[in-house]
């Protein structure tokens, strides 16, 4: 696959974002972007809100996809979350009695396909 690296990110989130549907989720924001940061997939399972970060591979040569979620990733991850629950419960009330936690969907490329995997619950 010979695409670079802003392509196959889109590429990958496109594909989680199947997965989550596909799982009977439903999709309540793609790439939320506010001055804290940004949110790959938000995703509503019930009164459950996830936070979906994506990491996408062409090779494990450097690791394995959730790896280069940081702790300091994990921080701008949680800030961004909180600013979002903060403008939607500000706004509309939305997701007051809400539950939330972060995952990682990883998402690895190997030649002409590729290979998912969820990981739940995968930072508090």
């Amino acid at each position: 696959m010979d695409i670079d690296s802003k392509t196959l990110g889109r590429l990958g989130e496109d594909i989680a974002a199947e997965y989550v549907l596909g799982l009977g989720w439903s999709i309540v924001e793609e790439n939320y972007r506010c001055r804290m940061g940004e949110i790959d997939i938000i995703a509503c399972k019930g009164e459950l809100l996830i936070f979906i970060e994506v990491k996408c591979r062409r090779s494990l040569a450097f690791g394995i996809p959730s790896e280069s979620v940081t702790e300091k990733k994990q921080r701008h991850i949680r800030r961004t979350a909180s600013f979002y629950l903060t403008e939607k419960m500000r706004i509309r009330k939305q997701f007051s009695d809400y539950r939330f936690r972060f995952d990682v969907i990883e998402v690895n490329f190997v030649h002409d396909s590729h290979r998912l995997s969820h990981i739940e619950d995968a930072f508090r």
